[in-house]
């Protein structure tokens, strides 16, 4: 069977379209990947932070199963907001975990007890106290004014 030149050309890019689009596919994914929030450990705490863009929520959403204490940060319109400090500390004040520019979601998973957690958000500062019971799954909203 002979191909005149006109469609050995259409053969010829439909097949490098066909090798070459798995190996695009992989860097786009990596790439993806590299831009999520990745699960990080503090004295054995595992807990994650971000969610600023629509795919890193999304993608913490979907994990959030595997955490017990699920943080948020917004402003008083409801706009999520970033750059908040988180302490939380445990049994006789010890420092449990220090994230510094979290959010506008923190989701970590802690031993059960009871737990004070200190936001700081520029010149705003707010406490809660949260307790962390088997499976259940606690929140805290921090809505800051400015």
């Amino acid at each position: 069977m002979k191909i005149n030149g006109k469609w050995q050309g259409v053969l010829v890019a439909g097949l490098l379209a066909m090798m070459i689009s798995p190996v695009l596919a992989q860097e786009n994914q990596e790439s993806w990947s590299e831009d999520l929030p990745q699960v990080m450990q503090q004295g054995g705490i595992a807990y994650t932070s971000g969610g600023i863009s629509l795919e890193e929520r999304d993608a913490l959403k979907a994990t959030a199963k595997n955490y017990n204490l699920i943080i948020s940060n917004a402003d008083k319109v409801g706009k999520l907001t970033a750059d908040t400090t988180i302490v939380i500390t445990g049994k006789g004040n010890q420092k449990t975990l220090t994230v510094d520019d979290a959010g506008p979601l923190l989701y970590a998973k802690l031993p059960p007890g009871t737990y004070v957690v200190k936001a700081a958000n520029g010149d705003q500062k707010a406490v809660r106290t949260v307790s962390i019971t088997g499976q259940q799954q606690a929140r805290i909203y921090f809505i800051w004014t400015e």
